[in-house]
């Protein structure tokens, strides 16, 4: 307690042992971000002041935060393939620090489909889950078993130590494949004879959409012998 206190606020207490004070318009009280700590004092009836203060019991200190948390994915990766997919993980701040965000949670659904419950795929609204923190920023958690050619969408939402939780954001789309493309040779057919081919061609699936092939590469060998250099030559 500072005995220089310009003005003590003098309280009821007619709800005794509870005391409280009704603040006015907090916004213009109190700044975003800083630090403010509250005292209390009391005297009895003998005009006997309090004399024994303790840190956080009879003052009480605290940061006035306002601003969201923000948190980002970062494993998968937004409008990517994967073929395995042990964890999900991205980071989460606010005012810039990951010490600073209390919680962070995921939702995962099939795309246009139904959403993870925490044990399979089935409830019909959005449910989240918490990951694990680790410093400085980072969250994670082991992924639920996911079903090949499937489109997924996770979501991570960061609450803060004050409370404030991240307006819903756009999810992140990812399609988990773990099945091979397969390639077909049209030409030359196959077994077959040629006096000319200035071309070599053929078709490329895969269980996901075409969407979904990297590249398709090419390899030509002599019977028995050399390999297509691409440069004109067998070497």
């Amino acid at each position: 307690w500072a005995n220089t206190i310009a003005a003590p606020i003098a309280l009821s207490t007619a709800g005794q042992p509870a005391w409280s004070y009704v603040l006015g318009n907090e916004t213009q009280i109190f700044a975003d971000n800083i630090a403010y700590t509250v005292y209390a004092k009391a005297t009895d009836a003998a005009d006997n002041a309090q004399a024994a203060f303790g840190v956080g019991t009879s003052s009480s200190s605290f940061t006035y935060a306002t601003q969201l948390p923000t948190s980002t994915v970062n494993v998968p990766a937004n409008n990517t393939y994967v073929n395995t997919l042990a964890a999900l993980s991205g980071t989460a701040v606010a005012y810039g620090l990951g010490s600073r965000v209390a919680l962070t949670e995921y939702s995962l659904r099939e795309t246009a489909g139904p959403y993870w419950n925490g044990a399979t795929f089935s409830a019909v609204g959005e449910a989240f889950f918490p990951l694990s923190f680790s410093a400085p920023n980072v969250w994670s958690a082991a992924a639920p078993p996911l079903q090949n050619t499937r489109q997924y969408q996770l979501r991570l939402r960061a609450t803060d130590n004050a409370g404030n939780v991240e307006s819903m954001k756009t999810p992140t789309a990812f399609t988990f494949d773990t099945s091979s493309p397969t390639t077909a040779v049209t030409l030359p057919a196959h077994n077959g004879f040629v006096n000319s081919l200035p071309t070599v061609s053929g078709t490329v699936a895969d269980n996901t959409g075409l969407g979904g092939v990297q590249r398709v590469e090419l390899a030509v060998r002599e019977e028995g012998g050399s390999w297509y250099n691409g440069a004109g030559a067998f070497d």
